[in-house]
């Protein structure tokens, strides 16, 4: 049995209200969002990049399949 946390279950925007309100309070744990995104701005940078390579790779199959 796959047990997922409640949290996996949410919305992206009840998540970002959840930590919001996670650094209201002072929980260690999370980080202020400025300071997460200067510290992953490297790793999103590279997903950003790999997102925009699998999709031109997509357009690349569907059009040599097209010929």
């Amino acid at each position: 049995m796959d047990v997922k946390p409640i949290y996996a279950n949410r919305s992206p925007e009840e998540k970002r209200a959840f930590v919001d309100a996670e650094i209201a309070k002072g929980n260690p744990k999370y980080k202020p969002r400025e300071v997460w995104l200067k510290e992953n701005a490297v790793p999103i940078a590279i997903r950003s990049l790999e997102q925009k390579v699998d999709a031109l790779t997509e357009i690349v199959k569907k059009f040599s399949k097209s010929k």
